[in-house]
């Protein structure tokens, strides 16, 4: 479904991606992990055409998206949300999942399919409450929706289960395999809880320092000791003597 290739892009002197190959089949959950300035972002706004690549090409469903703006990889069938949730805050639940929907389907249809969004969040009797008054679980929630009322081919997540409590987090990924079981969604996602990455991941590709240095099933790429290295640098090295 997706296929990235040899992947560069820079920052000034800075390299984020060295040359990264990535591939997606149909149906995948893949977790996308790294601490923390790993060109995992960076990878996604690739993909997604918010940054160009210096080099590199990326391909989804068989077709060359690399120079496609935002709106056109997003018509072509790949939808994401962000680390830091982007409601419209001016507008109420429904009408943000109604800019989605309209955005790629038009005029009809559109309410059902956005309060049935809504529905699978359990976001319903949110519906005309403006996003402003939202905790954050439910503003995760309503980006998932948002994305979802789409119908993406991939839907890309991005750290969209930082900062929720026990209980709010079983909840999140109750939803994401409904999304993967149900209605058979292929799925990248980036995160740092580990609980949803070995619980949710078909495969499991880590990145350091823009580069991938793993790509694996979840209890090989656990026990990979350049993986735990890339998390626990000296600490791993003091643990083990």
């Amino acid at each position: 479904m997706l296929k990235a290739t040899k992947i560069v892009k820079r920052f000034g002197g800075l390299t984020a991606l060295g040359g990264v190959d990535l591939t997606v089949a149909p149906g995948e959950f893949v977790g996308l992990i790294g601490p923390n300035g790993a060109g995992k972002t960076t990878l996604f706004n690739v993909l997604t055409g918010m940054y160009q690549p210096d080099a590199g090409t990326v391909e989804f469903m068989g077709r060359d998206i690399t120079k496609l703006p935002v709106h056109k990889v997003f018509q072509a069938g790949m939808a994401r949300t962000f680390q830091v949730v982007r409601p419209f805050y001016s507008l109420t639940c429904l009408e943000n999942v109604l800019v989605a929907y309209k955005s790629k389907f038009g005029d009809h249809g559109a309410q059902a399919a956005a309060m049935e969004a809504l529905e699978f969040f359990n976001l319903q009797h949110k519906a005309g409450v403006s996003t402003n008054e939202l905790n954050l679980a439910e503003k995760r929630k309503l980006e998932l929706a948002r994305a979802v009322v789409s119908k993406p081919k991939l839907l890309m997540l991005d750290e969209a289960m930082a900062g929720l409590n026990p209980s709010e987090l079983d909840e999140m990924i109750g939803n994401v395999k409904r999304l993967k079981q149900d209605m058979h969604m292929t799925i990248i996602a980036v995160e740092h809880i580990m609980q949803v990455i070995m619980s949710l991941s078909d495969r499991i590709i880590v990145l350091n320092q823009g580069l991938i240095i793993a790509d694996g099933k979840p209890a090989a790429v656990a026990a990979n000791e350049e993986v735990i290295k890339a998390y626990l640098g000296d600490d791993a090295d003091a643990q083990s003597e």
